[in-house]
């Protein structure tokens, strides 16, 4: 199989730090997915509540049944 038992050992100590680095590399790429997916749906909250906000301060400054009318004679 092979020449010499110490290449072999060689060998797999090789395969398993290969190994490893794949599996470190996966974990990575796992963390930076999970990472973007709680991203989005903070950005979306942090909007809806923006939006809310704002149509709550709308709502303040024009009063229900009351439209504003400006007079624009004076021109």
């Amino acid at each position: 199989m092979f020449p010499n038992y110490y290449i072999h050992e060689y060998l797999l100590f090789e395969r398993h730090q290969e190994l490893q680095r794949e599996m470190a590399e996966l974990r990575l790429l796992a963390g930076l997915r999970r990472h973007h997916t709680r991203v989005v749906p903070r950005l979306e909250a942090k909007l809806g509540l923006l939006l809310a906000m704002l149509g709550i301060r709308l709502r303040r400054l024009v009063p229900s049944g009351k439209h504003v009318v400006y007079d624009q004679s004076n021109t």
